[in-house]
């Protein structure tokens, strides 16, 4: 079953406490190239750590770099 933009489509009807094992196969899309955030706050997972006025850049899809912000 399709769509008009070519995307597959299943639809499952499943009861109520009914469990239903799906396996799903799909590509992977993400944009490419590098773009940068200035000046953002950043939550780090180090605690409570917050950086104030970091820059996070993010190069094919995956974080490269955040930290604090460099003149």
């Amino acid at each position: 079953m399709g769509d008009a933009a070519g995307n597959h489509i299943v639809e499952i009807n499943v009861a109520p406490d009914e469990a239903v094992d799906i396996h799903l196969i799909a590509e992977r899309k993400y944009g490419h190239g590098s773009i940068a955030f200035r000046h953002v706050r950043i939550l780090s997972m180090k605690g409570d750590e917050v950086i104030e006025d970091g820059t996070v850049v993010i190069a094919d899809g995956r974080i490269n770099l955040a930290g604090i912000r460099t003149r």
